[in-house]
């Protein structure tokens, strides 16, 4: 069987303009078949940015452009976008090399909005392929924030994990959505022909699943503690009270899903860089604790050799 390196970055840019270039991430993906970005808040997610992005697909195109025109001055020549898919401020791209190009047979992608009234500012996007008969499934997601929404971000994964459905042929061989996903659920075929199916198809029918995003999970620990504890490298002692190691291992989210261990501070919340203060964790009014919500996970049939997992400044 084929060997695909598959290299995948997740960035929540909360509405800030994309960095010039991400040529400090793609340093660590040479010889990657295929590049993956899962963006989040790529606009800001007020409730008048997200109407005028629903409103206006020209405005959706304009700023995931810019991420795309960022990403262009840093990958190879040899890598072409084998798709893109975009809610509000989630978006997914995939580049993959000239030769998994010409072994790739097909390619769906699928959106489930969650959040403000099922709008989207919340919710995932997914990129199902199949390069030599391996089938792979790239879902970007982004969960309910707020300290105490264990539950709600619980539920934004169940419903990825039920509504992500690709679409089916019928009998005629016309193209046709699957199951009525809610939340302005939609799905479509982007090139070839998957397996003529009876079934809608979910993000489980794969043989490679991998989840990423800010799924916003945090720490339940006071600031002070946490803060503490970051200057010490205690990154253990941190995990232990990560609110996604937690329902995990209690089996309530991601059943059967693996992450890499995690050896690097937490991801979440730094100043925006406008503010001149350097790279600290907030420093506003709000006093945010800082905790891993940037995530990678993933669910595979069969041997999937998984490289350290990274965090990287753009």
């Amino acid at each position: 069987m084929r060997s695909v390196f598959v290299h995948l970055c997740t960035l929540n840019i909360n509405g800030q303009v994309p960095p010039h270039d991400f040529a400090s991430i793609l340093a660590q993906a040479r010889d990657a078949d295929v590049i993956a970005f899962a963006f989040q808040e790529s606009i800001k997610l007020d409730l008048r940015h997200v109407a005028r992005d629903l409103l206006s697909h020209g405005s959706r195109t304009a700023h995931c452009e810019r991420l795309k025109s960022s990403l262009r001055r840093s990958l190879p020549d040899n890598y072409r976008e084998l798709h893109s898919e975009a809610l509000v401020g989630l978006y997914l791209v995939l580049y993959v090399t000239a030769g998994i190009y010409e072994e790739v047979t097909f390619v769906q992608s699928a959106v489930v909005a969650r959040g403000y009234a099922g709008l989207g500012n919340k919710g995932g996007v997914a990129v199902r392929f199949d390069v030599a008969g391996t089938i792979f499934c790239i879902v970007n997601a982004h969960d309910a924030a707020a300290d105490d929404q264990v539950d709600r971000r619980n539920a934004d994964l169940h419903a990825l994990a039920r509504d992500l459905v690709f679409p089916i042929l019928n009998d005629e061989d016309v193209l046709v959505t699957a199951k009525g996903s809610v939340n302005l659920a939609r799905a479509r075929m982007i090139h070839g022909r998957p397996p003529t199916g009876q079934e809608p198809t979910g993000i489980e029918d794969a043989d490679h699943i991998i989840i990423a995003g800010d799924l916003n999970y945090r720490i339940d620990l006071p600031l002070a503690e946490v803060m503490h504890r970051i200057r010490e490298k205690q990154w253990k002692a941190l995990l232990d009270h990560d609110q996604l190691r937690t329902e995990h291992m209690a089996g309530r989210v991601l059943s059967g899903f693996c992450e890499a261990p995690i050896s690097f501070r937490p991801t979440y919340k730094f100043d925006p860089p406008g503010l001149g203060r350097g790279r600290f964790y907030d420093t506003s009014p709000k006093s945010r604790v800082p905790a891993y919500t940037d995530r990678i996970l993933w669910c595979s049939r069969e041997g999937l050799t998984v490289l350290p997992v990274k965090c990287a400044r753009v």
